[in-house]
């Protein structure tokens, strides 16, 4: 395992993908994002990482955890961007549904962690009852042995 400290450049990589990831978070509407389709952004790869100012190593191979997130957010930005055209056609009702199915995806989401994380603390809860039991037996057969060694004491 290699414990050296990640470079000044990999560093500011990273801070690029943050700033990606915030950028990207940043846009809520069909609007919001129209805007910035206008001005030349882009939700292909080479958009994402020309907007981030950095390189495909950057976002791809060194910040997989980041790079999971910029994928759900270029995933809801895609799906917001398919409804820019139906929204033009269908009027104000369309938006507001746009943004109920936003927090709709957002809301399970967080839900589906919220379940992970759950289990995880219902296993660690019940690898420590199991620790506790074991110590609870460990301490009643000390015990047991104690009183043992007393008497037999006693009547020697």
């Amino acid at each position: 395992m290699d414990n050296k400290k990640p470079s000044k450049t990999t560093e500011k990589a990273r801070l690029k993908v943050k700033g990606l990831l915030d950028f990207l978070r940043h846009i809520q509407t069909t609007e919001s994002l129209e805007s910035e389709i206008k001005k030349g952004f882009s939700l292909d790869w080479e958009g994402l990482r020309g907007k981030a100012g950095c390189g495909s190593d950057a976002l791809h191979k060194n910040n997989p955890d980041l790079k999971k997130e910029v994928d759900f957010e270029k995933s809801r930005l895609e799906t917001l961007a398919s409804r820019i055209g139906k929204e033009k056609s269908e009027g104000n009702a369309a938006n507001s549904s746009s943004k109920q199915d936003h927090e709709l995806s957002r809301l399970r989401k967080a839900n589906k962690k919220l379940d992970q994380e759950n289990k995880n603390l219902k296993q660690e809860l019940n690898g420590a009852h199991l620790t506790n039991v074991g110590l609870l037996t460990t301490i009643a057969n000390l015990e047991q042995e104690l009183r043992q060694l007393r008497h037999f004491t006693r009547h020697s």
